[in-house]
């Protein structure tokens, strides 16, 4: 899952200077990515289908197709946990659950099981498996 905040019809620059920090095959082929952003007005919406999905399709990423906007009126409103943006946080979080339910991704325990490289600060975190450049210590 991955939220920026909206800047001038896009996505801010610490945002994108992260993802231009690592290689463009760093997440892997067909991870599965929910995008979201913030903005000051529902016109700002058009940053997920014009900027965020655009970005993750180049890093080969399979965007979940819900994305989640969230508008500034829509913050702390009298609607609370029952307003529209409610309603869309709880559809693309289903989305995102089933995909990578889909995929079968190995219990932690087998995870843990199968990766003796985890530096051991990862020993009480969930673990996937790594790769072995994280080293032993």
């Amino acid at each position: 899952m991955t939220v920026t905040p909206t800047f001038t019809a896009s996505y801010s620059g610490l945002f994108k200077t992260f993802f231009d920090c690592i290689e463009d095959t760093a997440l892997g082929v067909d991870k599965p990515v929910l995008v979201a952003a913030t903005g000051g007005t529902g016109r700002h919406s058009l940053v997920l289908e014009h900027a965020l999905r655009p970005m993750f399709a180049y890093l080969s990423a399979v965007v979940m197709p819900t994305a989640v906007f969230a508008a500034t009126e829509e913050w702390g409103g009298e609607d609370g946990a029952q307003g529209p943006l409610h309603g869309r946080v709880e559809r693309a979080a289903r989305e995102l659950a089933a995909e990578v339910e889909r995929r079968d991704t190995p219990a932690i325990g087998e995870a843990r099981a199968s990766c003796n490289t985890c530096p051991s600060s990862f020993a009480t975190r969930i673990c996937a498996p790594c790769p072995s450049s994280w080293g032993t210590g």
